[in-house]
């Protein structure tokens, strides 16, 4: 950096950011390729998307309790024929990353007390 000067004593400041700018992306190559390419994975959100476990507030920054993720992913696990552990293992995010048409497997409102009952007669 002491070679590329001006006549007045000051550095190249683009010099400088292109450097900051090359480290940059040369640490992130590196974490790319040692953290491998596996990308993150909400076990959460999937269990909402598909109806195991009722939407949230966004206006709420309410944590779910332990029981209610564990029994959400038993009803999981025993829907799809999987040791029944309330846990997250290898195999049930195998599963939970396998190809969907995006149709939920547990539907809210399905029994018959939630059905809409008709307001007329015939």
């Amino acid at each position: 950096m002491i070679l590329l000067t001006f006549s007045t004593g000051r550095r190249l400041d683009f010099v400088h950011h292109s450097g900051v700018f090359f480290l940059q992306t040369l640490l992130w190559i590196l974490c790319a390729t040692v953290c491998g390419t596996e990308q993150y994975f909400n076990v959460e959100v999937w269990l909402q998307k598909y109806g195991y476990l009722p939407p949230t507030d966004p206006r709420m920054s309410v944590l779910r309790s332990a029981e209610t993720m564990q029994s959400a992913l038993a009803a999981m696990q025993q829907f799809y024929g999987i040791n029944m552990t309330g846990k997250v293992g290898r195999n049930t995010i195998d599963w939970m990353k396998k190809p969907r048409c995006g149709v939920p497997d547990q539907t809210r409102g399905s029994s018959k007390f939630h059905i809409r009952r008709k307001r007329y007669a015939l």
